[in-house]
This record gives C-alpha cells, structure tokens and sequence, in this order.
C-alpha cells in the first residue's frame, strides 16, 4: 500500500522536532510541503513524489500573479510569489527528499537533481541619520503603543538581531547592568548581543513602567502584546509597517489603565 502524502509529511514533521528543530522552523517547513502534496491531484501518494512533478510544481509557482488566494488571515494580494519564496519551495522539497531516503521510503534521493533558483543578490542600503532620526520623530515614547515601539526600534537598530530573537528575548536573558543579551538564532545557536547606553535607557523604562501585566506566571518574554502575550512575528512586522505607512504614534495614549508588570526592574 502507497503511503499517502500527508502521513508522509506528518512523519516528516515528527522527525525534526525529536532532531530538535524550532516549532516555528517545523510549520514552516509543512506550509511548504503541503501545497505539493495537493499539486499531482487528490489522493497522491509517494509513487507521486516525481522530478517532473517537483520541476512542474515550482514552475506553477513562478507563473502565479497574485498571493495569498484562498488565505484565512491574509487578504488577496496581486503580484507573483519573491525568488526567495520559491527557493524556499526548492529547499524544502530537496531536504524531504533527502529524508524519504534516509528512512528508506525511496530508494534514491528523487530530488537531487532539483535545481534552486537563483537570487538576486540586492545591496542592503544602511539608514542615514537623517532617517533614523525621521523614523524616531514618529514615535512617542510617552505611551504604551509608543513606547514599546521605540524600544524595539532602538534593539533592532543597535543590535542587528533577527525579528524572531526580538519576539522570544526573555527577561531572564537582558543583562542590563551589563548591556547585554542572550538571544537565540538559526539552529537554536545561542549568542551574547551587546546593546547601547541609550537602547539600556529605553528598555529599563519599558519594562519599569510601560510593560503590562504578563497574561500568566509563565509569560516571561520582554516585549509583550496589548493583551499581555508574547509579542508575534506578524505582531511586530504589522507595528513596523504602520510606522513606514505614516500611521505615527505621537497622540496614541490608551484608554485603559496600565499596570506595571511585576517583573519591572
């Protein structure tokens, strides 16, 4: 009997998280895997799991003119998938493929002749002061919204870390008499970042005074939501595009009372 797509990936799934892949990571990875599972039709099984239906696959996704068809919390939107999403496509395919021979669900690595796309190769252009200080003036620190906005620009700023490490940063990892933090990066690689005077400032007076009240005894991340959850990826990239859409927080006070956590420093 041929084993039917999704119990392969779902196998799939289970073997990187007792590897010790983030969950994050494991989503990621399934969201990709599924759309081709679907695409040699229903009920595809690992006979399906063909070169040609993989090259036909990622073709498909270069043809596509809109994004996000069909998706429950993103609207439609018009242009195709970025190269770096297909290569993320091609990634994942070859590493599934990798692993079905690995546990001998295939007698050879199917994918291995896939090819990757290439990508553009864009030259990252570094802020000027005069930018950066236009982005501060948007922002007032004198309230909730506006305050955590300012800590979390001043972080990624001063210290370059990836948006996932911002949004899992614990307070038992800021070292603030030191200035400095532990975060954790790809392959769960964890580091010492080093952060500034001013960034210091910014993060004592948040978590001192605008910080809310965690939702639970085990919420103990720094950068907390409205409703006192750990602060999202989605959450932090949609405060940062209403920043770069103009939707500044200069007059935003809430209008409910604020109640320092108590984890304030």
């Amino acid at each position: 009997m041929e084993i039917a797509f999704p119990t392969l990936i779902d196998l799939f799934a289970a073997t990187k998280q007792i590897e010790g892949k983030r969950p994050k990571t494991i989503s990621w990875y399934t969201s990709m895997l599924r759309p081709f599972s679907r695409f040699p039709g229903e009920g595809a099984t690992i006979k399906d799991m063909t070169i040609h239906n993989a090259r036909a696959f990622i073709a498909s996704l270069q043809e596509r003119t809109s994004r996000y068809d069909g998706h429950p919390l993103s609207p439609k939107q018009e242009g195709g998938l970025s190269p770096y999403t297909i290569h993320g496509y091609v990634r994942t395919l070859k590493a599934f493929s990798a692993w079905l021979e690995e546990e001998d669900h295939t007698p050879r690595n199917v994918f291995a002749r896939l090819k990757r796309p290439k990508l553009p190769q864009p030259m990252i252009e570094i802020l000027a002061d005069r930018e950066i200080d236009s982005i501060f003036s948007c922002i007032n620190p004198n309230c909730f919204l506006g305050a955590r906005l300012y800590t979390m620009v001043l972080l990624l700023l001063d210290t370059g870390v990836r948006a996932s490490a911002l949004c899992s940063l614990t307070l038992d990892n800021v070292a603030l008499n030191e200035g400095h933090m532990k975060v954790t990066g790809k392959g769960n690689k964890e580091r010492m970042v080093p952060f500034g005077t001013i960034t210091k400032k910014a993060l004592i007076r948040y978590i001192s005074t605008w910080r809310l009240e965690p939702e639970s005894d085990s919420v103990d991340e720094a950068i907390l939501s409205v409703a006192g959850t750990p602060l999202t990826y989605a959450g932090l990239s949609k405060a940062i595009k209403r920043l770069a859409s103009g939707q500044v927080f200069r007059d935003f006070m809430p209008t409910y009372s604020v109640t320092p956590s108590r984890s304030a420093i």
